[in-house]
């Protein structure tokens, strides 16, 4: 069934067609309610001859909808419209990847640049169990003010769970960058499968070109599972050998050669292509004067102490402890409760150290397969395996967030919030602990305890801003609005550019009717551009809120 421009879709009405694809139509429609535009994919129609389909796409379409990260395209609803389903998404203004790959290698910034936030995303939607299966530049989105986002995630499974003719005729998968398992139809594929389909995206930004490309699809996927990879440096003279090394590690045809995680792939081509300095690099020296023009006065800089994560209890395994220095490819929950002024944890990069121990080792061992278990949807496993480790060594905390993450995907939101107790119990000097437990605790409406949880954290971290922080938003929420000041005014001098701080400064002067001060402290953090996604993104809601 066609739909026209002024159509409604369930209660959204239809503004124009944006594009249309093997498997779906996407339209740009208004919703009226909460007076944004959204974007609806409306699948084929094909897929509404087999009865059983709709099913079987609500149960996918939900497990999608649960992804919530800075860098995925959130769906908003999903339903069907005359027997055909379809899902509503954000709508975002920009264009995908595609245009950028004009048949010549992307410098490294460019590379860099769009390569972080992927990975990141990828690394949180696996940790959740969810993967891709369709990983190209048409699936990457770069809006108009520089954003990147992953859209799609989970199409490619929902066609692939139909009955239909089409969906069993069709190829499951782009065939210039599927993967060598995915094209031989193993059904039991982990992350790694999206892994390799980012290494093609990868291998067109060194050379220009992707790897297999033949006259025909078949032909193309062909190559993918039996044809060595053509070598980077035949096609670019110019590329890095370093760089060739990590392209030919990525596009291994074996999984179990290649990158096994995201962050394993981002870590690389950090240290390929933003190698450090050293003291006879050159560098321009800045002015003072100029650094005060251009750098604004809350710049990040707490990476010292601590990183962020932009969901709550996803760290599902050792290998995230390894990569605790990283600040900008954590993640964490957002308290989409009641509890409006919920921040998102804050990690101390120091404060989950490496104990060399027999123990420790096989803690780790355990934490590992776990979360390569969650990545394939063996939640029951990942949880007897998190238990493991933990048993094996309560110390190690990642074990501990692991199983709390695996509990609270199972719903059991009580066991999640057992296994940060006992986290902190077990670990009674951890400030991370605490800080884990207190977001927890406020993301549940919590408030009480996650002060508690808090004020634990500050005594072991008097100098972390962002503890301060957390616990000022514990006390707003508290109605302690005195009490919130003083935390606040602490995180101030600890850090005065910290934008957590700032954030919740704006927060105070809301509560406390200052809505003018509320906005400015909101605009300053929004149109800077450079605090983490986000605050400015909790900003903007505030300022919408605000402007409403």
């Amino acid at each position: 069934m066609s739909i026209t421009p002024g159509e409604n879709v369930g209660q959204y009405r239809v503004i124009e067609q944006l594009g249309s694809g093997g498997m779906a139509t996407v339209f740009k429609a208004y919703h009226p309610a909460l007076d944004r535009y959204v974007a609806i994919k409306i699948l084929h129609p094909a897929f509404k001859a087999d009865p059983q389909f709709f099913e079987r796409f609500q149960r996918e379409a939900r497990i999608v909808a649960k992804l919530e990260h800075p860098h995925i395209i959130p769906v908003y609803d999903f339903n069907e419209h005359h027997g055909e389903p379809y899902l509503v998404m954000r709508f975002v203004e920009g264009e995908t990847l595609k245009p950028e790959m004009s048949g010549k290698p992307l410098p490294a910034a460019d590379i860099l640049r769009l390569l972080r936030p992927i990975c990141s995303a990828l690394s949180y939607a696996h940790q959740q169990g969810v993967l891709h299966r369709d990983i190209k530049p048409s699936n990457i989105m770069v809006t108009t003010d520089g954003h990147i986002f992953l859209t799609d995630f989970g199409l490619a499974r929902m066609v692939q769970a139909g009955e239909s003719t089409l969906s069993q005729d069709m190829m499951i998968g782009t065939p210039q960058y599927i993967s060598p398992e995915q094209a031989q139809g193993i059904s039991q594929l982990d992350g790694r499968t999206d892994i390799y389909s980012l290494g093609v995206v990868l291998f067109e930004m060194f050379t220009g070109r992707v790897p297999f490309s033949a006259d025909t699809p078949f032909a193309t996927i062909h190559d993918h599972i039996y044809t060595p990879l053509p070598l980077p440096s035949a096609i670019n003279p110019a590329i890095d050998p370093a760089a060739e090394r990590l392209l030919l590690k990525a596009l291994a045809k074996d999984p179990n050669d290649r990158f096994a995680t995201a962050d394993e792939l981002l870590t690389a081509l950090e240290k390929t292509l933003n190698p450090p300095k050293t003291p006879s690099s050159t560098a321009r020296v800045v002015p003072a004067a100029d650094r005060k023009d251009k750098l604004p006065w809350w710049v990040w800089v707490g990476g010292l102490a601590l990183f962020l994560v932009i969901f709550v209890g996803i760290i599902g395994g050792a290998r995230l402890w390894q990569r605790a220095q990283r600040a900008n490819q954590a993640a964490a929950t957002p308290a989409t409760s009641t509890v409006l002024l919920a921040l998102p944890t804050t990690e101390p990069a120091a404060a989950v150290t490496p104990k060399p121990s027999a123990s420790d080792s096989q803690a780790a061992d355990l934490a590992q397969q776990a979360a390569a278990a969650m990545s394939q949807q063996q939640a029951d496993r990942a949880i007897e395996l998190y238990r493991q480790a933990v048993a094996a060594d309560p110390h190690y905390l990642p074990a501990h967030f692991g199983l709390s993450n695996a509990l609270r995907q199972q719903g059991d939101q009580a066991g999640s919030i057992a296994a940060l107790e006992d986290a902190a119990a077990q670990n009674p000097q951890e400030a991370d602990a605490w800080l884990r437990l207190g977001e927890a605790h406020l993301a549940n409406d919590q408030a009480e305890a996650a002060l508690k949880a808090f004020e634990q954290a500050t005594s072991l971290a008097p100098d972390s801003a962002g503890a301060f922080a957390r616990q000022a938003i514990a006390l707003l929420a508290l109605n302690q609005v005195d009490a919130a000041k003083t935390a606040i005014d602490t995180a101030l001098t600890l850090d005065k550019l910290n934008p957590e701080t700032h954030l919740a400064q704006a927060m105070y002067l809301f509560k406390t009717g200052d809505r003018r001060g509320a906005r400015r402290e909101l605009q300053l953090l929004v149109q800077s551009g450079r605090a983490p996604l986000f605050v400015i993104e909790r900003a903007k809601q505030m300022l919408a809120g605000l402007n409403n």
